[in-house]
């Protein structure tokens, strides 16, 4: 814990991007329609209505229907539908 503060400090004071420092997750959400998720480690579970990502020390949920992957790359995650849910799990 103390070491994420003091990075979460570091990259404040210097202007950096706490995502890219804390190796979190950016998350970009368009409406319910699409959700972009970037420094994403892997798919741990996916089907049109539920996929669970891995994102280091949290598991992303997304829950909807008609869920279709996009975009895939090794770090970057586009997925398309209608997005009912999105919930962050420690």
């Amino acid at each position: 814990m103390y070491y994420d503060t003091v990075k979460t400090t570091i990259a404040e004071n210097l202007g950096l991007p706490k995502d890219a420092v804390l190796d979190l997750p950016l998350v970009s959400i368009t409406g319910s329609r699409e959700i972009t998720i970037d420094n994403f480690k892997n798919i741990r579970e996916f089907s049109d209505n539920c996929l669970c990502i891995n994102a280091g020390g949290l598991h992303i949920l997304l829950c909807g229907r008609g869920l279709e992957i996009t975009c895939l790359t090794k770090e970057t995650l586009t997925v398309r539908g209608d997005i009912e849910a999105v919930n962050f799990v420690k």
